[in-house]
């Protein structure tokens, strides 16, 4: 492995400090544009990025969370969390017939969603399953039901983030022109599952649900699942990561 990280490092300085011109009139992802500077292959697998070293982007002084990895309910039915935006989500206020559902959902506190229900996290530990909870905003329990098992997380944690590169870029505005920029960057070695069940039920982890909508194209106005994914509070990686390596 640190073989791997030193090939890494060598690659990240010769791109480091590089200002690269961005199209000012559309969004570009920065982590495909960090990907694809290093020479690599977007994946949307369960495993790593690159050489068991899992790639993040997060803008300078940015607060905004690092997505862990991203994982679908593990049932109990086998579409469950189709299952659950159907019953649960919104109507779109242009296709009507399809349902969207937004929402971060946390062990600590219930979130609110729509009028009447609330939702949140429940860990349950004889059982090693983190179940969604729903309830009606007067507290009546309306469903727990769909679940993720400590197993899969566990696994999904194991292949994913053994070893974590974070790298932080800016981006500046100089004579109309949109750059980006590089700078450094540091490598996370993952302190394990029960630092993670820890955070989770702590609140400093928490999931995203994004199932929206194709608003063009062949597939226009059919569901679309964007990820349901585990995300960290960018002020405590340090509980779930040690430092590996220098920073540079």
């Amino acid at each position: 492995m640190e073989e791997n990280v030193i090939k890494l490092k060598t690659k990240l300085d010769y791109i480091k400090g590089n200002y690269i011109e961005l199209p000012s009139n559309k969004f570009v992802n920065v982590g495909l544009l960090f990907e694809k500077l290093l020479g690599i292959e977007n994946n949307s697998f369960s495993v790593a990025d690159v050489d068991g070293i899992e790639l993040k982007v997060s803008k300078n002084n940015s607060l905004h969370p690092i997505t862990l990895f991203s994982c679908t309910c593990d049932g109990p039915d086998f579409f469950e969390l189709n299952r659950f935006v159907n019953k649960y989500g919104a109507c779109d206020t242009t296709y009507k017939e399809t349902k969207i559902l937004y929402i971060n959902l946390s062990c600590s506190e219930y979130t609110k969603w729509g009028k009447n229900l609330k939702m949140k996290l429940n860990i349950d530990y004889n059982k090693k399953k983190i179940y969604i909870v729903v309830a009606h905003v007067n507290g009546k329990l309306i469903e727990r039901r769909a679940y993720w098992n400590f197993s899969t997380l566990e696994k999904m944690l194991e292949r994913k983030i053994q070893i974590m590169c974070l790298c932080n870029y800016s981006i500046i505005y100089r004579n109309s022109l949109k750059l980006c920029k590089f700078n450094d960057y540091l490598f996370y070695k993952y302190l394990g599952f029960d630092k993670f069940i820890f955070l989770l039920e702590s609140g400093l982890v928490q999931v995203s649900i994004k199932y929206g909508i194709y608003k063009k194209g062949p597939k226009k106005g059919m569901s679309y699942n964007h990820g349901t994914s585990f995300f960290i509070k960018k002020d405590v990686l340090n509980m779930l990561f040690e430092n590996f390596g220098q920073k540079k």
